[in-house]
């Protein structure tokens, strides 16, 4: 009888101490991301159904939630339908005050003005390597005539 309650002990012990281990999940630290960002289509198609083909460059400055902050800007392009809700994947380099680089992927399919998508890492140096093939959910809004957005992205 001993020796069952020694294995049972030893079973628990084992299981307290595997459950005291964090998980990568449950600690794992959120990057936030924002781009106060000037929009401008560069060139556009319009077809005879009214949907649009436009080459669109938005640039800006950006800060995030460990203190840096820098410039990125982004060039692509956005497939309008008549309906006015957008198909977009644009790519974009960025670097920081001290010159670290990265790039990143845009997709969206959501409303011309707002919408939700995700921002891929592609690459990046130093400080942003960790990032790297990150999938990312962003938000994104304009004003002012669809020429000033405000950008926001967070990776987990």
């Amino acid at each position: 009888m001993w020796s069952r309650n020694n294995i049972f002990l030893k079973k628990l012990f084992l299981i307290l101490i595997l459950l005291s281990f964090p998980t990568k999940n449950i600690y794992a630290k959120e990057y936030t991301f924002k781009w106060y960002n000037n929009a401008k289509v560069l060139d556009s198609l319009e077809f005879d159904d009214k949907s649009k083909y436009q080459i669109t460059l938005a640039e800006g400055s950006w800060e995030d939630n460990e203190g840096n902050y820098g410039f990125l800007k982004c060039l692509g392009p956005i497939m309008v339908s008549p309906s006015g809700k957008i198909e977009l994947e644009v790519f974009c380099n960025g670097f920081d005050h001290l010159e670290n680089k990265f790039s990143l992927k845009l997709i969206r399919k959501s409303e011309y003005d707002v919408g939700v998508g995700e921002a891929i890492y592609l690459s990046g140096s130093d400080r942003y390597k960790f990032l790297i093939n990150k999938n990312c959910k962003y938000a994104i809004k304009y004003i002012k005539e669809l020429t000033k957005g405000f950008y926001r992205h967070i990776c987990k």
